[in-house]
């Protein structure tokens, strides 16, 4: 098993790596995407660079925004390799849902339905479309096809 400090200094090598910012300027309790500016494309690509050095199986229940902190990616590392977990996830548990509230049921009401449009035929509908385009273009009604 890796000791933790060769953990710590894999992981800040990982974000330096893909960030290109100095080591002394990533700090472990630091929100990789509030303050470090790491959006989530380039944490996922982190993660994956970190699953892969330290030899992480992929965790189909891994949700990267639990984990927004090197600390929280660490604890994870842990976890997953064997260790104590030094940090919890930092989004708790989901409540259960409440249950629906009971409703009485709603009595079926008549809802009124329009009658049909007046039928327009072809050649009534095609005068007004020439007519609209002709107002608004200037150009003659016998140039319209």
């Amino acid at each position: 098993m890796v000791g933790d400090e060769e953990m710590v200094k894999t992981v800040i090598d990982v974000v330096v790596h893909h960030t290109g910012y100095p080591a002394d300027f990533v700090e472990l309790d630091q929100d990789l995407e509030g303050e470090l500016g790491i959006d989530t494309v380039k944490q996922a690509e982190i993660m994956a660079d970190i699953r892969e050095r330290f030899g992480l199986p992929v965790d189909e229940d891994f949700v990267l925004a639990d984990y927004p902190t090197l600390n929280h990616m660490i604890g994870y590392i842990q976890r997953m390799t064997g260790g104590e977990q030094a940090v919890a996830p930092s989004a708790p548990a989901p409540e259960p849902a409440p249950s629906a509230p009971e409703t009485a049921p709603i009595a079926a009401t008549e809802v009124p339905v329009p009658a049909p449009a007046a039928v327009v035929d072809d050649a009534e509908m095609t005068a007004t479309v020439v007519a609209v385009v002709v107002e608004h273009t200037g150009y003659p009604a016998d140039f319209m096809n």
